[in-house]
């Protein structure tokens, strides 16, 4: 049963050197809207949008830079909402866990550490009424999409998707030894794009606007429902780190399984998640059939699909209580995780 808990990180507090890299990437913060530029549309041709953002009546385009006919990819959003500045938006929206400037300033700190897993930022415009973030192209789209092709779930299927978790789970360690806590990661908030050196995958985290920065607690609701942590339905505080941890948890479940262990971690709302609250996941994993895709294929549980070893990782990043659950420095050195991530060839490209 689910109880409100105390986090197991809660009692300590961070040291003198993690306070100082927390200022700085605060710092990074408050200094990114210095760099705003005039946009010049006549530099950039519009092909199509990407994405929509209902939330903040935001897109995400691509278009076509003038000057070297590259593709880069470019985030629309009103300035009604996101103002002309970190402190700005926090005056405006003050109860709003999203912003804009936290996304921007923590790619720019990032950047300057060396982070490999970020889609490069390429420079910040605004003209009276929008700001536009013009973005590195991720040539393959986003996680949800890019896994959904493949093999059918099974020991193929997890051979093929390993080399990208290994990926995902060393960005999302390399967060929280920073102290960052990403808080809305989904398979929508990570992309997959081609080295134009190698040609190989390489994953990119994405959208840090919901992030947490060196904090042991914190509160209000952060992500979506599917990937929502459960204590952040019953308590008022709850451990930003470990909501990342169970998060990825339902990314690695999903990849795997082609489909969403339950559509919300919020009791009462999804009767899947009901029955793990009652029965625990390996007796839903008994139960719970994926989708046949081919008429000739029988039908299969998750735990007919998934290896012993998979298993075992989604149920130590999916425990239910905080306290029992995976930490990304735990989760990143199980065994199922081996490899250096290379992915020279995949069979979820079409």
């Amino acid at each position: 049963m689910l109880t409100p808990f105390a986090s197991p990180t809660a009692s300590v507090g961070i040291g003198v050197e993690a306070l100082e890299e927390v200022e700085e990437v605060k710092a990074s913060i408050e200094v990114v809207s210095g760099e705003v530029q005039e946009w010049r549309p006549q530099d950039f041709q519009f092909q199509r949008t990407l994405e929509r953002a209902g939330r903040n009546q935001g897109t995400v385009d691509l278009m076509k830079c003038i000057n070297d006919g590259s593709f880069v990819a470019v985030k629309v959003m009103p300035i009604s909402w996101t103002s002309t500045s970190h402190q700005r938006h926090l005056w405006g929206h003050p109860e709003d866990p999203e912003n804009p400037w936290a996304d921007l300033g923590i790619v720019r700190y990032l950047s300057k550490k060396g982070a490999k897993f970020l889609c490069r930022l390429h420079g910040i415009f605004r003209d009276s009424e929008r700001l536009y973030c013009v973005s590195q192209l991720a040539t393959e789209g986003d996680f949800f999409a890019f896994v959904s092709r493949g093999p059918e779930p099974g020991r193929q299927r997890e051979d093929a998707l390993r080399p990208f978790m290994v990926q995902l789970f060393s960005a999302m360690r390399f967060l929280h030894d920073h102290y960052i806590a990403h808080c809305d990661i989904s398979m929508e908030n990570i992309l997959v794009t081609k080295n134009t050196t190698d040609g190989h995958l390489e994953v990119k985290v994405i959208d840090f606007s919901m992030a947490v920065l060196g904090e042991k607690l914190s509160s209000g609701h952060r992500g979506k429902p599917s990937y929502m942590a459960p204590e952040m339905a019953i308590t008022p505080l709850y451990d930003p780190f470990m909501v990342d941890c169970f998060g990825v948890g339902v990314v690695l479940f999903s990849a795997a399984a082609r489909t969403y262990p339950w559509m919300s971690t919020t009791k009462g709302r999804c009767k899947c998640f009901d029955y793990v609250l009652e029965h625990g996941h390996r007796k839903f994993w008994k139960t719970r059939k994926i989708k046949k895709t081919q008429k000739t294929q029988h039908t299969k549980t998750i735990d007919q699909c998934f290896s012993t070893e998979l298993k075992a990782l989604a149920e130590g990043l999916l425990a239910l209580e905080p306290l029992e659950r995976l930490s990304m420095d735990e989760a990143a050195c199980h065994s199922w995780l081996h490899g250096d991530g290379t992915v020279a060839h995949t069979p979820f490209c079409s």
